[in-house]
């Protein structure tokens, strides 16, 4: 509805003041921007070991196969302790003899990790979890 003045005008139930400057379109960048950054943090954070991540080195020593890197935070966004305490995984360190013979027997990870009800481990994803640092 214009005003006597005509410049106002009713737009989605709102005054408006037809002469304001308009949005440019650095702020739709910026929005962008913004959601990219946030979006490569978790991958990033998802590689990299964070506070609440469990790292279990090899006992193989240095060189070859990099540790394995456990996101615990990413696992109890979305589980509740029940879903992996006590069984399959015993909440005490060092408890859990995990290998990747047993992760393919379905025990440990591979309960989960069965291409199923998650990606299956397997030779072909290790860099999911044993990450360089």
């Amino acid at each position: 509805m214009k005003m006597a003045n005509g410049t106002w005008h009713m737009a989605h139930g709102r005054l408006q003041n037809t002469e304001q400057k308009r949005r440019t379109p650095v702020l739709g960048f910026r929005s962008l921007l913004l959601v990219f950054l946030f979006l490569t943090g978790l991958l990033v954070g998802a590689a990299l070991a964070v506070e609440g991540d469990i790292v279990f080195k090899r006992q193989g020593g240095e060189g070859g196969v990099p540790a394995t890197i456990f996101p615990h935070w990413f696992h109890r966004i979305r589980y509740k302790c029940y879903a992996c305490h006590p069984t399959p995984f015993e909440m005490k360190a060092g408890a859990n003899k995990i290998t990747m013979d047993t992760i393919q027997e379905g025990k440990f990870c591979g309960v989960c990790h069965n291409g199923k009800v998650a990606w299956a481990a397997s030779f072909e994803t290790c860099n999911r979890c044993h990450v360089e640092k």
